[in-house]
C-alpha cells in the first residue's frame, strides 16, 4: 500500500486530455473510432494535433468470398480518411502489413517506433494488448508493438540501428479497449461527432442492410460511454488505462 502511495505520489496517473499532440494507433481502419472517437473530436475540437497510424490495410475485412482485396484497401482507406475528417484528424498514416497478424511483430515495432520519432507527440494512445478476452492477432500484435516502440523511439542509438535519425519523448502511453481504464474523457457534446464519424465505414457497417450487429455495437458503445460518463458528471466518456513513462518500466505497482 505505502509503495503504491508513493508511486502515485511521485507519478500521477497523467489526463489524456491535457496534452497538445496525440498519435492514435490503430490495427485496423475504424478502431480508433469505435474505442475513442468521441475523445478525438473533443481534442480536435480544442484545438490540439491529432494524428492517425493505420498499422494494416484492412484487405480481408469482408465477407465478400468474390471481392478483390486490392479493392478493399482502397476502400476501407477512403473510409478511414473520410471519418478522420469529420473527427478533425491532422493527418493520416497507413503502414502497408496486411492484417491478420500473418507478420513479425518485431518488424511493425520498428516502423511504429520511426512514426513515433518522426510525429513526436505528447501521447501515444494504442489497444490494450493485455486485454485477457481479446483473441484478434492484429489487436494484440499492434498493441504489443506499441508498447515496444514507446520504449524503443526515445533511445537515439535504437533509432539509429533502425536507420532513423530522429528521437521522441512521448510522456504518456495509453490503451484503449482496456479491462483497467484510471483515466476518462468527457465526451457528451461530441458523441453525435462520433456517431457520424463511424457512419462512414459502410464496408464494415452496412447500416441500411444491417443483420443487428451494428445497432448491436451502437448499443454497447453508448451504455458503455454513459457509464463511463457518470464517473465525468457527463452524458458520455471514454475509458482508457494512461501511464506516465515512470510506469511503463519496472514499476510493478502500476498494474494496481
Amino acid at each position: 500500500m505505502f509503495a503504491q502511495l508513493a508511486i502515485k505520489a511521485a507519478a500521477p496517473v497523467p489526463k489524456l486530455d491535457k496534452f497538445q499532440k496525440y498519435l492514435f494507433i490503430a490495427p485496423h481502419p475504424d478502431d480508433i473510432e469505435v474505442a475513442a472517437g468521441s475523445t478525438v473530436a473533443r481534442l480536435a475540437a480544442e484545438g490540439k494535433e491529432v494524428y492517425f497510424l493505420i498499422c494494416t490495410d484492412g484487405r480481408f475485412g469482408t465477407e465478400d468470398v468474390n471481392a478483390n482485396p486490392l479493392d478493399i484497401i482502397k476502400i476501407r482507406q477512403a473510409e478511414q480518411l473520410a471519418s478522420a475528417k469529420i473527427l478533425g484528424v491532422k493527418d493520416v498514416i497507413f503502414l502497408p502489413f496486411s492484417d491478420g497478424g500473418l507478420y513479425a511483430e518485431e518488424e511493425l515495432r520498428v516502423e511504429i517506433a520511426k512514426v513515433i520519432a518522426h510525429i513526436k507527440p505528447d501521447a501515444v494512445v494504442a489497444p490494450d494488448y493485455q486485454l485477457y478476452s481479446e483473441c484478434h492477432p492484429d489487436h494484440v500484435k499492434v498493441g504489443e508493438a506499441a508498447a515496444h516502440a514507446y520504449i524503443y523511439c526515445s533511445f537515439y542509438h535504437i533509432m539509429k540501428s533502425l536507420g532513423c535519425d530522429e528521437i521522441a519523448k512521448p510522456q504518456v502511453l495509453a490503451f484503449y479497449f482496456t479491462a483497467k481504464p484510471n483515466n476518462y474523457v468527457k465526451t457528451g457534446k461530441y458523441y453525435k461527432t462520433f456517431v457520424k464519424a463511424i457512419n462512414c465505414f459502410k464496408s464494415q457497417f452496412p447500416i441500411e442492410h444491417d443483420d443487428g450487429s451494428f445497432k448491436g455495437l451502437m448499443l454497447y458503445i453508448n451504455i458503455r460511454t454513459r457509464l463511463f460518463g457518470l464517473r465525468k458528471l457527463s452524458t458520455h466518456a471514454d475509458g482508457f488505462r494512461c501511464m506516465h513513462n515512470l510506469h511503463t518500466h519496472c514499476c510493478p505497482e502500476a498494474e494496481r
